[in-house]
């Protein structure tokens, strides 16, 4: 800018002294003198603002334009540390009070379950309860009632009775007996129950005349007594029906 601005001023000073002699000259001095300066003037201060120059790079004392991305390179704008953006950090603070509570949130669905927990002590006997009500009656027995039978009357020496329950009904219990009573003469020989099926119970009897001997010299003869003696034998069962 310097040089172009010297051969600039050579130039204007050899017109003037061309034509500084006549009046042309000194009207074209004066309109050249007027539009010259101040052009030279500003080409003089072209290459500052404010008093500083213009740098394409980063240089002490000089103007650096932003270049295209807007941000200036770390070269020109270090990070410092003790600079009041990039200080070490200062101690905690204090809490700040609790802030209001908050409305409530929905409530979420059911999670699934978890696993079973370990079996618990066996807790103390609780009291006893209030007795409960009287249940059905069970099978009794009822219409208790005896029955017998009687054989004929004879001289037979050995005589067999039976008697059985009515159907349907059970035997509890029994005997037998000989008419005429205390004769002597016959003995009871067998007195059962008997039992064969639900519907066939009763009682079973058995008597027989007393065999005598005679005391004979030399020997002692067995002899039937009494031979002609009539008797007969009554054999009884106790029947029940179950209800």
């Amino acid at each position: 800018m310097s040089r172009r601005l010297a051969i600039a001023l050579t130039l204007t000073g050899m017109v003037v002294a061309a034509l500084g002699f006549t009046s042309l000259g000194g009207a074209s001095v004066r309109a050249l003198t007027a539009t010259v300066i101040p052009r030279a003037k500003y080409a003089l201060n072209a290459g500052k603002v404010g008093g500083l120059k213009v740098s394409r790079a980063p240089r002490a004392g000089y103007l650096y334009p932003i270049p295209k991305t807007g941000k200036f390179p770390l070269s020109v704008i270090p990070f410092d540390t003790t600079s009041a953006t990039g200080g070490p950090p200062g101690p905690t603070g204090s809490a700040g009070p609790a802030g209001a509570k908050g409305t409530s949130g929905d409530r979420g669905g059911q999670g699934p379950q978890g696993p079973s927990g370990p079996q618990g002590p066996s807790g103390p006997a609780g009291a006893p309860g209030p007795n409960g009500p009287t249940g059905l009656p069970g099978p009794g027995l009822r219409l208790a009632h005896i029955v017998s039978f009687e054989s004929d009357t004879n001289a037979n020496n050995y005589k067999i009775a039976s008697i059985a329950c009515p159907t349907g009904e059970r035997v509890l219990s029994g005997g037998i007996a000989v008419t005429p009573e205390s004769s002597g003469r016959v003995k009871m020989v067998r007195s059962v129950p008997y039992v064969s099926g639900d519907n066939n119970q009763g009682w079973s009897g058995a008597a027989a005349e007393i065999r005598a001997q005679a005391e004979t010299e030399p020997d002692v003869t067995p002899v039937d007594e009494p031979d002609s003696y009539e008797w007969s034998l009554t054999v009884y069962a106790s029947c029940v029906r179950l209800s």
